[in-house]
């Protein structure tokens, strides 16, 4: 969970690896703490984390390879993006603005990165990249989550719409 990118000056790997050293024990900690509140409750038979973790066949992720930072990982890791996705088209209706935004193009695309990265904080290289392929697809309709709306970023761009949420599941069920 870093809030670096993977081009890091040695100043931004130092703040990455503290981080990281910090989550890891934050985690742990926490973890620790439901284990015990477990065992209180079920015995000092229970298993924690680890020993669970390492009896398993496979671990799988709801993480998408394609888009992630290269990583290592273990032959037990299976990465399935999307796993909670419900592509039922009834329980996932469009609001009428979003819809019609839809109807206007053939080609729709959906940037969005979930809740917890934010596209405005995004480097501005990146946002540069994004812009200049909307910019090169005046025939596709972009919907960006991007939780500052009223900025000007896409001012110049008729098929990029920002949004500071998107219903996902209801637009990734959208025929």
């Amino acid at each position: 969970m870093s809030t670096k990118s993977d081009a890091m000056d040695i100043m931004g790997r130092l703040q990455n690896a503290v981080q990281t050293l910090l989550g890891v024990k934050f985690f742990e900690g926490l973890f620790d703490r439901e284990v015990a509140l477990f065992r209180e409750r079920y015995g000092p038979q229970f298993k924690g984390y680890e020993e669970l973790l390492a009896q398993v066949s496979y671990v799988f992720t709801n993480s998408n390879p394609y888009l992630d930072y290269p990583h290592p990982t273990i032959h037990k890791a299976i990465d399935i993006g999307g796993i909670a996705v419900s592509l039922d088209a009834k329980k996932n209706e469009l609001p009428k603005n979003i819809d019609e935004i839809l109807s206007v193009r053939k080609t729709n695309v959906v940037i969005s990165f979930g809740s917890i990265v934010k596209s405005c904080y995004m480097p501005d290289d990146y946002k540069e990249s994004l812009l200049k392929v909307f910019e090169s697809m005046p025939n596709t309709t972009f919907i960006w989550k991007y939780e500052l709306e009223e900025s000007p970023i896409t001012a110049h761009l008729p098929n990029v719409h920002l949004f500071a949420w998107l219903p996902q599941n209801a637009l990734l069920a959208f025929e």
